[in-house]
């Protein structure tokens, strides 16, 4: 199994428009799609889920298919031509196995295998070798996370070696939303107020944060 290679935001990774399934579980294929103010090629993205209402909030918000994971293989076979999913996000809480096993049924041959959800992790070897998939274990926000000098002295990274650290991903993030190209509302379960204030015993660039009801 090989590491997957990094990809700035926003960026195609390939020429074509890779299929991706998110698990819980997501499916990517190869068709293009026009997307003004994106590249001219965006990824096909399907859903898996075993809750009904999960599926029908990721249509909502832009999927362009969701299933649940018993009719997953046939879904995605069917769904990108008999090749598979490019890539599979899984993005699960479970103790289980069902869905590392799962995305390695539904990826396509030298495809890629994400794990950003907290899974059981016993990769089943015959599937993983037998397609040469790509395995790679995601840690939330990118570059600096879990480094104290980063996320408590403030030092940051320089952009010339790291181009997209855990701020920066942020940032990117938060500028999509500002300009309306993501859509969070779906997904808004409460409201709080945030304020923050700078602390003057740390170093610049840093801040503590403290929430109360909105």
């Amino acid at each position: 199994m090989a590491e997957t290679d990094g990809a700035a935001p926003g960026t195609a990774v390939e020429t074509h428009a890779p299929a991706q399934v998110s698990a819980g579980v997501a499916v990517i294929s190869d068709d293009a799609v026009e997307n003004p103010g994106f590249p001219p090629f965006r990824p096909r993205v399907s859903d898996i889920d075993p809750v009904k209402e999960r599926n029908e909030l990721a249509v909502r918000l832009g999927a362009d298919a969701a299933t649940d994971p018993a009719a997953a293989e046939e879904a995605v076979r069917l769904w990108s031509d008999g090749i598979g999913a490019d890539a599979v996000l899984i993005t699960a809480d479970t103790t289980t196995n069902d869905p590392i096993e799962l995305a390695g049924a539904l990826a396509r041959d030298r495809g890629a295998v994400v794990a950003v959800g907290a899974v059981g992790m016993n990769v089943p070897r015959r599937t993983y070798f037998g397609k040469e998939l790509r395995f790679h274990v995601s840690r939330s926000y990118g570059p600096g996370r879990y480094d104290p000098a980063y996320e408590i002295e403030g030092r940051d990274y320089p952009i010339g070696y790291v181009r997209w650290t855990e701020r920066r991903n942020l940032e990117a993030f938060l500028d999509q939303v500002a300009a309306g190209r993501v859509d969070v509302s779906g997904t808004t379960a409460r409201r709080r107020a945030l304020w923050c204030a700078v602390s003057k015993s740390r170093s610049p660039g840093t801040y503590s944060t403290r929430t109360g009801t909105a």
